[in-house]
């Protein structure tokens, strides 16, 4: 809730709304692609599950070391032509709802490799569904989340904000490091078996 308020920052409680709708909807796509294709996308690639949670946890590392310094983890730069600003505004914040928020901070390694993995298990086109519906279940429960953030983050004060940010992006670090050696540990052993 920090980071989609800090990320959303300035805009009205219906925009907020609209936005927590759009990311949320992001974090289905993402998750529901990954249970669908996940595993064909990378067995062509030669991609094993571990391999891609190491790699997402090195960018979940990178966010929250930005996080530690203060500011909303921006992994992309916004490039294009001439703009209003009202407009680059929008796009700024639609861009940051999209990566880093919806992916990889919502639906990261983690999430997609349990996505993949349960998938794979599933033996029949029912256990797949049944995932599915557990990714719409998410969707939803992370847009409540995201539309009550208002009611959250007016008790909240400027500085307790700051603090806030901080501290997560401490356990966003921790949580891209463990993601890390998990995956690197995994892909290690398996090379070496």
């Amino acid at each position: 809730m920090p980071v989609f308020l800090e990320i959303t920052e300035g805009t009205t409680p219906g925009q907020r709304r609209k936005d927590a709708l759009r990311a949320s909807l992001t974090v289905v796509v993402i998750l529901a692609v990954s249970v669908v294709g996940g595993q064909a996308v990378l067995g062509f690639f030669g991609i094993s599950v571990d391999a891609l949670r190491a790699a997402g946890g090195l960018i979940i590392v990178m966010m929250g070391i930005e996080m530690l310094g203060g500011s909303v983890p921006r992994l992309q730069s916004h490039q294009g032509g001439p703009t209003t600003t009202a407009q680059s505004e929008s796009d700024s914040v639609g861009d940051s709802l999209v990566v880093p928020f919806a992916m990889p901070l919502v639906a990261g390694p983690g999430a997609i490799a349990t996505a993949v993995t349960l998938a794979a298990k599933a033996d029949s086109i029912v256990g797949i569904g049944e995932t599915l519906i557990a990714v719409v279940a998410v969707g939803v429960i992370l847009f409540v989340a995201l539309a009550a953030a208002d009611l959250i983050g007016n008790h909240i004060s400027r500085r307790g904000h700051a603090i806030l940010m901080r501290f997560l992006g401490l356990i966003l670090t921790a949580i891209g490091v463990q993601y890390v050696l998990v995956g690197a540990q995994a892909v290690l052993h398996t090379s070496q078996g």
